[in-house]
């Protein structure tokens, strides 16, 4: 593993380099920017494995946002232990998360497995809120949040330094690339 992160192609709705969690190694363990959905939650877990990290010792989870895509397996990650850090709106969400499976499948029906899966609940003292500007360090690590509502009211872009350069990741606010 190299200090910079590492992109775990999550293989969503089957596209390659459509969604991604990244990995970083901190100090004694490693931390994830986006668990995404839980449908795709086997993959994120070979990919770490492909890679040296065990996916229960993820320290911290850092989310842009709520939406089942890059959320919908944080209660995964937070029952083992990591910390959740994401924009304030979010947090009753993340801990309660039965008004967004609601929501979810009255979109898409007996299809919710298959696309995204449901959000599973994180014990309430793993999550926490963040607010626009604040740095949170983890296991050697910055992630400074920036409030970017637009796609999501509770969206935050991370920014964090890597081999000297300031590299922000940005959820859904600067759009999607689909391969093709």
């Amino acid at each position: 593993m190299t200090d910079t992160p590492i992109a775990i192609d999550l293989k969503y709705g089957g596209v390659t380099e459509a969604a991604a969690s990244f990995v970083f190694k901190g100090d004694t363990g490693y931390v994830l920017v986006e668990s995404g959905p839980l449908a795709t939650l086997e993959t994120l877990k070979a990919g770490l494995l492909e890679v040296g990290v065990d996916p229960a010792s993820i320290k911290a989870v850092f989310l842009t946002h709520i939406h089942l895509d890059h959320a919908g397996a944080a209660g995964w990650f937070a029952d083992h232990g990591a910390d959740i850090y994401v924009h304030a709106f979010g947090v009753k969400h993340l801990i309660d998360p039965s008004k967004i499976n609601e929501s979810a499948r009255r979109i898409y029906g007996e299809r919710l497995s298959e696309v995204s899966g449901e959000m599973l609940p994180c014990p309430a003292s793993k999550v926490h809120a963040v607010a626009h500007s604040e740095t949170i360090s983890v296991d050697g690590l910055e992630f400074t949040a920036i409030e970017t509502p637009g796609h999501a009211r509770h969206h935050h872009a991370w920014s964090t330094v890597i081999d000297g350069r300031t590299c922000c990741f940005t959820g859904d606010v600067a759009g999607m690339r689909i391969p093709g």
